[in-house]
This record gives C-alpha cells, structure tokens and sequence, in this order.
C-alpha cells in the first residue's frame, strides 16, 4: 500500500477537527490523506428505515461524505481515499496503524461524558498503534472547528537523557522542520529522594544533566541546523514537566516504550497523566526496547533476601 496519513471519522466535531489536522499534515508530507470510519455490525440491534431512524452504516456514509466534501472545499490539492468498515474503531484504527504513516484520531469521540479529556478509543490507539499516533483536542474555550488550522508556533519533545528515545526525538526534529517553528526539549530533573530540590548537590547533579542533555542533542542540532531547540531542565516529575511545558505548545510528542518484538510494554505512569492534562494535540511515538536484564539483581541476591526474611522472623 502507498504511504499515506490516516484520520479516525466518527461525525464528532472533535474528529472534523482531527480529520483537518491530519488534512495539513498530510499536504506537508505529500501524502494522501485515508478517511476511515469504523462501526460494529449488529443487526438485530439495528434500527430499520421504516422506524424512521436512519442505519448505521447510512449515517457513517454521511459522516464520511461531509468530512471528504469539507476537506475538498478547504485543501483542493490533497489527495483523498474514504474507506468505511465494518468493525469496532478501537480495532479497524490499529489495523490501519501497520500501513499508515501516521494516524490521527479526535481525544475523545461522541461516547463518554462531558468532563472525560481522552476517550476508549484514543486511549487504546496511543498505547497500541504500530505507527506515531496524533491524539487531537480542542483547547477550553474553542468552538466550531475552522476551516484551517493555525501555523504551529513551538512543539515540545519530552525526553529522558539518560535513556533518550530516538524515534520521538526524530518524529519532533522532522516535524519542527517541516512546520518552520521551534523545538523546546524537556528533561526531568528530579532528585533522587523525591523531596526538596536545593542544596549544593542537587545543584552539582542538574548541571551534569545540563550537559548530558546537550550531549545528546549534539547531533540532532548538526542534522537540523535551521530547526531553533530551547533546552529546559524542569525541578519536577516527568509529567508535570511536560503538562506545564504543553500549555502553550502547539504539539507535544512523547515516546511509548515497545519491546524488541515489537509488542507494546503499555503507557506507563507518565502518559496516562499527559493524555488526561495537556489541553492541546499530542503526538505518541513506539519507541522500541528492550529490558535490560544485566541492569537487574542476580537471582541470588534475591534468594538472599528471602533467606535472611525467614531468619529474622524465625
């Protein structure tokens, strides 16, 4: 299949406003941008045509072809496919994911309640999709989705400089590029104890992460000279970092941990809070890895501990 981008439909007015993100980002690629709109097949559930309620599969027609005719009349040069399947959205969108260059889906969709920020569905694709998957939400106060989105201004790329996942780093390069705008990267730089971050120590050990970070950025800064990076320490947790450095970025990117086979280690403790508290798009990427089993005590320190556990309550 040819390369393209693919955008999650479900007549939300939070999936138009994904369908004309992804509509932009695919023109930047030059891409051809897939319109899927996924529904479960129940027919003894089903309304009939003579009870006055239109089908499901006739309203998801309609959806489809109100997001393809706006997209026509808002981007006449993007190339566009429309494909309708019958399926739950969770699974035709993961599907979709292994031949997509990017999917991009609307945080939450029509179900659900008025407060909830990231829906099932978006949930279920930024800790599974095969490739990065862009989660789009509209900021307090937006209304109807306009016919263009802004110009990205910054985008902010989370990243651990001890363990610095590279396929995140080189989706936020290539996007900053791509966009014209800044790049502000973020570490975490926490002490050790968890407690107050003062002192002559701590002070030593941020400066040493200073530099660690700046080795790391060394060669994306050489790959992507005309690309302007702002590197910031934040004295707090991980995802407290990224929700304040978010609150004013146009796109944040963040990286999902997968083993080497390819299967996905979940979202962690830090993107179930970024996904529920950034206000604006967030892009999550599959980071591969591996554990690292030499990092982890030998079995005989293990059975030490045991023993000498059964001595003192002897």
């Amino acid at each position: 299949m040819i390369r393209h981008v693919v955008v999650g439909v479900d007549g939300s007015q939070a999936s138009l406003r994904a369908a004309q993100w992804a509509a932009r980002e695919a023109l930047l690629r030059g891409l051809p941008l897939r319109l899927l709109n996924a529904y479960p097949l129940l027919p003894h559930l089903l309304p009939t045509p003579s009870q006055g309620v239109e089908p499901a599969d006739g309203r998801a027609r309609g959806d489809l072809r109100s997001v393809e005719s706006r997209l026509a009349r808002s981007h006449p040069r993007l190339e566009l496919m429309v494909d309708q399947i019958v399926d739950l959205p969770s699974v035709a969108l993961l599907a979709a994911s292994e031949d997509a260059e990017l999917l991009v889906l609307g945080a939450r969709g029509q179900g659900g309640f008025r407060e909830l920020r990231v829906g099932s569905v978006g949930l279920h694709s930024a800790a599974r999709a095969y490739c990065p998957a862009v989660l789009v939400r509209s900021r307090a106060g937006e209304g109807e989705a306009q016919a263009q989105w802004p110009a990205l201004r910054e985008i902010v790329l989370g990243l651990d400089a001890h363990d610095p996942a590279e396929a995140a780093a080189a989706f936020a390069f290539e996007s900053a590029e791509r966009h014209a705008c800044r790049l502000r990267v973020v570490h975490a730089c926490v002490h050790p104890s968890g407690q107050a971050t003062g002192g002559v120590v701590f002070g030593r050990r941020r400066e040493a992460q200073a530099r660690l970070l700046d080795e790391v950025l060394a060669d994306w800064r050489k790959h992507y000279p005309d690309v302007p990076v702002i590197q910031e320490l934040a004295d707090v947790g991980p995802a407290e970092a990224l929700v304040r450095a978010a609150e004013k970025a146009d796109l944040l990117v963040v990286g999902r941990r997968e083993w080497a086979d390819g299967h996905p280690a979940g979202l962690g403790s830090t993107l179930p809070a970024v996904l529920q508290h950034v206000p604006g798009p967030i892009a999550v990427v599959p980071v591969a890895s591996a554990p690292d089993l030499r990092a982890w005590p030998p079995l005989e320190h293990h059975l030490g501990e045991a023993a000498g556990a059964r001595h003192r309550r002897r």
